[in-house]
């Protein structure tokens, strides 16, 4: 195929974009527009009907209404109760609602003498208790749960003369509102009026502060199946046209940008390259050919640089944490190391012991026969402790010949034991092949902890250089387990207090204070340079020089301390 010929996949899309396009504008457009015009009329139809049906609801209420206080007027009995008024109040509560002239919906009446004053009796909550003469409408006044509808009616007398008094009665209509009309328009459980804030509204305006829904309309269904066929043959046309289109170009676009994606996907799941062969068909593309050609050409170069970068990245690990002569672990593999161990074993509670290993005049050794001989020596010390330690307790070189190693659930019997199988293992270590006339020996402090108690765990490396101190000292067993007595005999040079400031200040900078002394010169009268000196504070007192430097030299801290101070 001419590579010129070859159409790219923006033409293919943009064809298909503006045809498809083109009909869902054209056709979307015209539907929505007729719908939208339909069913405003509709909805608007709708609204004025049900206004116009519950307004002659509202009639037949208020009707329903007058005619049942009219009833209730011409009882025989309320004219003999304005007669002879003094049965009233026992009239009220025991005959009025149980003799069957007021409908159940009937809450309250009330019976007023011709100038408005109502009987003597019980109050009534709903009616007023000075009638205004005339008497007003009927009005709708607000209820706890439902408003009521109250209305007046005069008492007439046989010879038609003035009335002889005037009743009131306090009527629930909401419930025959509803269920005594049959509605078309309104759904009849959503009537509810509101009121506001007004103490009465007349009859005849109830209907502007009713509230209602309307129900489901059937032109409006008539509307939605009528949209929902327009959309079908929307659907339809979309379809085969889409169809038809998606048939002709998913060959040239869909399976070559789903055979380019698997193979990405693959690359994240394979460690090694992996090569996209061709995905070209019978109407080839020249970006997915370019695509192809692209990712082939980055992943070779990429694996490259992967496996390079792998390469250099163990190695770096392994020059960072380890000792380049000796091959084990170095001090700043130890002191992360050494920071992990309080939370490994806080929880749990196991013993932890520390160990210090230390080769027995060395220096004399590598002055006699020479540092080549001696990295020899120490190469060979190395490789026999680390025989000896348990699988996962790595060995680490923290200083010239010094050598230290942390054992987790270990008690003081079996780092005795431990000690004793290492010092077998350098006695059957053959060093005269080296070159070595004399014996080599190593000195072994140690110090055990309960891992649950932290301040006993910072003291362990201290504790195990006072160890070590004894087990130098001739006529000492070279493997010495660390005592308090030990602390004791060894107080001028290993203060436990003065060791943890030492320690704190050098591995972690607290506590670091300098003074800076100037030096004068006689001749010109002022400073011609300052002088550092290093204090370290701990606990609110000062710790000179004097006690220092002897932890440091004792403890190898020189370098460390010359760090610690030039950090701050």
């Amino acid at each position: 195929m001419i590579p010129g010929r070859t159409l790219s996949i923006t033409h293919y899309a943009l064809l298909l974009a503006a045809v498809s396009l083109l009909i869902v504008a054209g056709f979307g457009f015209y539907t929505w527009h007729k719908v939208d015009q339909l069913r405003g009329e509709i909805q608007e139809s709708g609204r004025e009907a049900a206004r116009q049906e519950l307004a002659e609801a509202l009639d037949h209420v208020c009707e329903q209404a007058d005619r049942q206080a009219s009833r209730f007027a011409r009882w025989e009995e309320v004219r003999q109760q304005l007669g002879t008024p003094h049965y009233y109040a026992y009239w009220k509560s025991h005959r009025m609602h149980q003799a069957g002239v007021l409908a159940d919906s009937v809450v309250d009446a009330r019976i007023y003498d011709r100038d408005g004053a109502p009987l003597p009796g019980p109050d009534s909550e709903g009616l007023p208790a000075e009638l205004e003469l005339p008497p007003p409408a009927p009005r709708a006044m607000p209820g706890d749960e439902e408003p009521f509808l109250v209305t007046f009616e005069p008492v007439p007398v046989p010879d038609g003369a003035e009335p002889s008094g005037f009743v009131g009665l306090q009527t629930r209509f909401l419930d025959a509102l509803r269920e005594g009309h049959a509605y078309r328009y309104v759904d009849p459980e959503s009537i509810h009026f509101d009121l506001g804030e007004q103490d009465a509204v007349p009859a005849g305006d109830l209907l502007g502060q009713a509230r209602f829904e309307l129900r489901s309309n059937p032109m409006a269904d008539q509307l939605d199946s009528l949209l929902l066929d327009a959309l079908i043959n929307f659907a339809g046309i979309l379809l085969l046209l889409t169809g038809a289109l998606f048939s002709s170009l998913v060959y040239v676009i869909v399976r070559p940008l789903r055979t380019i994606a698997g193979h990405i996907d693959r690359l994240r799941e394979s460690a090694g390259s992996l090569v996209l062969k061709r995905v070209n068909g019978w109407l080839p593309i020249a970006e997915t050919e370019k695509i192809r050609e692209s990712l082939n050409s980055y992943q070779a170069r990429l694996h490259d640089v992967h496996s390079s970068l792998e390469r250099n990245n163990r190695e770096l690990s392994r020059m960072a944490y380890h000792d380049a002569l000796t091959g084990v672990r170095n001090r700043r593999a130890f002191e992360e190391y050494w920071e992990t161990v309080p939370g490994m074993v806080t929880r749990h509670g196991d013993p932890v012991c520390f160990v210090l290993f230390d080769i027995t005049h060395f220096k004399a050794i590598n002055d006699s026969y020479g540092h080549e001989l001696g990295d020899a020596v120490l190469k060979a010390v190395a490789q026999s402790i680390g025989e000896v330690l348990r699988e996962g307790e790595p060995l680490f070189r923290i200083g010239g010949d010094e050598f230290a190693a942390i054992f987790l659930d270990c008690d003081e019997s079996g780092a005795r034991n431990m000690g004793e199988q290492v010092q077998e293992r350098i006695r059957a270590t053959d060093f005269a092949a080296f070159g070595v006339r004399e014996p080599i020996k190593i000195s072994i402090g140690m110090a055990v902890a309960p891992g649950n108690d932290e301040q006993a765990l910072r003291a362990l490396p201290w504790q195990a250089d006072v160890a070590m101190y004894k087990a130098k000292r001739p006529a000492s067993s070279h493997v010495v387990l660390f005592t308090p007595e030990l602390a004791d005999d060894t107080r001028g040079i290993y203060s436990n207090w003065v060791n943890n400031a030492v320690y704190e200040a050098v591995t972690r900078g607290t506590g670091i204070r300098m003074a800076y002394q100037p030096v004068v010169a006689l001749t010109e009268c002022h400073p011609s340079y300052f002088e550092a000196l290093v204090r370290i504070e701990h606990e609110g007192e000062m710790i000179g020089p004097a006690d220092i430097f002897p932890v440091v030299e004792a403890r190898r801290l020189e370098v460390e301390l010359d760090r610690a101070v030039l950090s701050r």
